[in-house]
């Protein structure tokens, strides 16, 4: 099984351990890797075929392959890698210029050039393409150049006369498994490229989508509370001051309250949407006293325990997608608690399983028809006629997890309460 996972390609490189976010010029990186330990492999075996033939000169050059990849290779997965693929060309290409200059032409030495021409515009970044074109141009014109003097641009020098067919079979299989490497990360490219292309194609159905139902809605709830509003200060113009006047102006305050949550709502979804990550070291512990502060006011606030068992305190995270995600969480827990119950209780548990952080929050409120728990993570999605929110809340907090490479589920029962459980990875 050892040896298995030896011979595997990505086992060649230390690079490959970076491939949990994979991008082309990694990718790049990681093929240079693996055909310098291609051409080690075919240098050994020229090395060994010449030191049994008995030709020092032959296996010297053979000697200097093998030390020029080894250092390139080191450079490579020290992080040098423009340097080692520039170093790597040059040489290589003046070397073989020189072997099939010393060797004879029926060796085919200089099938080697169009493996180098093809590899030099894939190996470097797409930045760099300059660097591919100078070094493919190099191959061709060494080429050129032995071809116009008939193979022999030293003279009549020769270090190995005659046909080795070894090292002709050598060369060719070289050549060919060259080339076809070159051609499946030609092929992985394409199909990675597709891929993407299909992700972005389904998120842009996704927004698109997600749009429509925005400006529908919104426009809706946006418009209700300012016609209830408009409404009342109408009745308010025939009122002596007294009760009901009083009344009234409570009601346009709570009205104004309603439509301010719901605007800071959307401007959380559109932050959410349009912002990168900012990731910062915080308590866990202080962002739940932060939020716990801000919804001390709400209706039923007061009467409700919070217990905390937090065994993952110090994070990385977006501290302002956190506290959004947080916010929304602990005050629909408030919001549907269940005030005929004689204790209720908020609970929020973080712990840590492998490189992620499994956090809870659970709740003994009025809980979730089944028939709604598959909808409830929906833009705008009400779980009955009589919820007064705005359907966005956990909308948010589905979105801010994948923005922070998490995962939610829930659990919960009809009178009993739920269970939010959320999966984040742990940063360090």
């Amino acid at each position: 099984m050892k040896f298995l996972q030896i011979v595997q390609p990505k086992n060649w490189t230390r690079l490959s351990k970076k491939l949990k976010e994979p991008n082309d010029d990694l990718r790049r990186d990681i093929l240079f890797s693996q055909i310098l330990i291609v051409g080690l492999i075919i240098s050994f075996f020229h090395f060994v075929n010449d030191l049994i033939k008995a030709n020092p000169q032959a296996y010297i050059i053979d000697a200097v392959f093998i030390l020029a990849l080894t250092i390139f290779y080191v450079l490579n997965e020290k992080g040098a890698h423009r340097l080692a693929k520039i170093l790597d060309l040059s040489v290589l290409n003046f070397l073989i210029f020189f072997l099939a200059a010393v060797l004879d032409e029926r060796i085919r030495m200089s099938y080697n050039f169009f493996p180098l021409a093809i590899l030099a515009f894939l190996v470097f970044y797409k930045t760099e393409l300059w660097f591919s074109i100078l070094l493919s141009f190099l191959s061709m014109t060494l080429l050129v150049i032995l071809e116009v003097t008939n193979y022999h641009p030293f003279g009549s020098i020769l270090i190995k006369e005659g046909v080795d067919e070894v090292t002709l079979f050598i060369n060719i299989i070289g050549s060919f498994v060259l080339l076809v490497m070159g051609l499946l990360f030609l092929v992985k490219l394409n199909e990675k490229a597709e891929s993407e292309l299909k992700k972005k194609e389904l998120n842009l159905r996704k927004i698109n989508s997600e749009l429509d139902r925005f400006v529908y809605s919104a426009s809706h709830d946006l418009r209700a509370p300012l016609l209830s509003v408009k409404g009342l200060t109408n009745l308010m113009k025939y009122e002596s001051p007294g009760e009901v006047l009083t009344e009234y102006i409570n009601k346009v305050d709570q009205r104004i309250t309603d439509l301010d949550k719901f605007i800071g709502e959307i401007i959380d979804y559109s932050r959410n949407s349009r912002l990168e990550l900012d990731l910062k070291r915080t308590s866990l512990n202080l962002l739940i006293d932060e939020v716990a502060i801000k919804l001390k006011y709400m209706d039923g606030a007061s009467q409700i325990n919070l217990i905390r068992d937090i065994k993952v305190n110090e994070i990385v995270t977006d501290v302002t997608r956190m506290s959004v995600l947080l916010s929304n969480l602990l005050s629909n827990a408030i919001k549907y608690s269940d005030p005929k119950k004689d204790s209720c209780w908020i609970r929020v548990a973080a712990n840590q399983q492998d490189d992620n952080m499994i956090m809870t929050v659970e709740d003994n409120g009025i809980g979730i028809e089944g028939h709604h728990i598959n909808h409830i993570f929906e833009m705008f999605y009400r779980a009955s006629d009589a919820s007064e929110g705005s359907g966005l809340g956990l909308y948010i907090v589905h979105e801010t997890l994948q923005k922070l490479g998490g995962e939610i589920s829930t659990n919960s029962s009809p009178g009993k309460g739920s269970v939010f459980s959320i999966k984040l990875p742990l940063k360090y």
